[in-house]
């Protein structure tokens, strides 16, 4: 049985009903969001980003609610995109919940969104429940798939749902490259101490065809000894990693706040 916070996985989830479904984003790698849950049952024990900017406490995140006007939306809005604008499949929620598997919101979503071949769709999810979706999305040659690995090894004190550990997404990564999907691998967030960049490049880039890379944030009391360690592993180790990455042409993409972070910004350049 699955269960998180107060509903388990079999009941049925609150639904809302929304103005618009494809929404402006701030990320560098992408153009509009595509939020169709609000909350995230996956509850990781760092700080995540999503949370705190919806200002939700923990029993609301994990209560995962569905957007029930979904799929009317997305088929008005993806019509009004401009040519090579990108969607990212989900920002604030994780597209693979454990209510997708009877939802299947994020399945039927992906026709429409992939509808128009001059817009990119980039999945980013958590959870190994995409490789459902495998024969669905390798139709599609504007998708890509993001999986976030945060170590090679599993942290389930960190990421406790153990379906969603790091050897099942570097498993999902290795099968999607394998059925022609394009792959990218969003290290992020790097947690000092528990995830290795480069260990991780080395290790995956033979079935990656790009990597995202971002920081802890949100985590350590502002310049305190335990960012002031943060960041020096961040400049210590973030040059050599982008440099791996240039030197066997991968595409990269390093997130605005890890730059801003180090000081060595001249020698990270972001590519491809």
């Amino acid at each position: 049985m699955y269960e998180q916070g107060t509903r388990t996985a079999w009941s049925q989830p609150p639904r809302i009903s929304r103005k618009h479904l494809l929404n402006r984003s701030k990320v560098e790698y992408c153009d509009f969001n595509c939020n169709h849950y609000i909350g995230c049952a996956h509850a990781c024990r760092y700080p995540c980003y999503a949370r705190v900017i919806s200002k939700m406490n923990y029993i609301e995140w994990v209560n995962v609610k569905v957007v029930d006007n979904a799929l009317e939306l997305a088929a008005q809005e993806i019509k009004k995109l401009p040519c090579g604008a990108r969607i990212m499949v989900s920002s604030m929620t994780d597209p693979y919940q454990p209510i997708e598997k009877e939802e299947k919101l994020t399945r039927n979503l992906i026709p429409t969104l992939a509808s128009r071949e001059d817009v990119k769709v980039i999945i980013i999810t958590k959870s190994k429940m995409v490789m459902r979706d495998f024969g669905l999305i390798k139709t599609y040659p504007n998708i890509s798939l993001a999986m976030t690995i945060t170590a090679l090894e599993d942290l389930p004190g960190i990421e406790p749902c153990g379906e969603l550990g790091n050897a099942a997404r570097i498993q999902c990564l290795r099968e999607a490259y394998a059925q022609g999907i394009y792959t990218i691998a969003s290290i992020e967030p790097w947690i000092p101490g528990k995830t290795k960049p480069l260990v991780i490049v080395n290790k995956l880039y033979p079935f990656v065809n790009e990597f995202i890379i971002g920081s802890l944030n949100w985590h350590y009391k502002k310049d305190s000894a335990e960012e002031r360690a943060a960041v020096r592993e961040y400049e210590m180790w973030l040059p050599t990693v982008v440099q791996f990455l240039r030197d066997h042409m991968i595409k990269c993409t390093i997130k605005k706040e890890l730059q801003n972070k180090i000081q060595a910004r001249d020698e990270i350049v972001c590519h491809g």
